[in-house]
């Protein structure tokens, strides 16, 4: 019904482009964040590598930019990806909160 039946509320999504938004694969899940350490505790859920370019995203915040500088596995050993479906994995990430997500940029 859209609008027809009552106006649109202050709360409501407003886009300020109107450029084609192109779909972004979902990479991770925040389960945890260490802020002395700096480290997000990730569940992955499509593979991604060090060195790609992702996009965090906080729940009432705009995406902020990323490049995947390293990873670890959950020994803390040094890894080039994440390419097992819900493979726990560290990544460096200042900022992060728990349940953010990791978008492909």
């Amino acid at each position: 019904t859209g609008f027809f039946f009552t106006p649109p509320s202050e709360q409501a999504q407003v886009c300020d482009t109107n450029q084609y938004l192109k779909d972004r694969a979902y990479l991770a899940t925040v389960k945890e964040y260490d802020e002395e350490r700096g480290l997000a505790l990730c569940i992955q859920r499509n593979k991604f590598c060090v060195g790609d370019k992702v996009q965090l995203l906080t729940r009432g915040e705009c995406g902020r930019d990323i490049t995947v500088e390293k990873l670890y596995d959950t020994e803390m050993n040094e890894i080039e990806s994440v390419p097992h479906a819900k493979q726990e994995f560290y990544v460096p990430i200042q900022g992060a909160k728990k349940w953010d997500i990791l978008r492909m940029n």
